[in-house]
């Protein structure tokens, strides 16, 4: 992908996934892995 065409996102691994409205069970909450768990959400941005 040419550079001109990325998206960069940066975000706070922990506050992102352990916000209420993520709604992730607390097992992957606050990880990486739910940051994985969430992925659908930015291709939908």
């Amino acid at each position: 992908t040419p550079m001109e065409e990325m998206v960069v996102y940066r975000l706070n691994v922990q506050r992102f996934t352990e916000d209420i409205s993520s709604e992730l069970p607390s097992a992957v909450a606050g990880t990486f892995l739910g940051v994985v768990e969430k992925l659908d959400h930015f291709k939908k941005l």
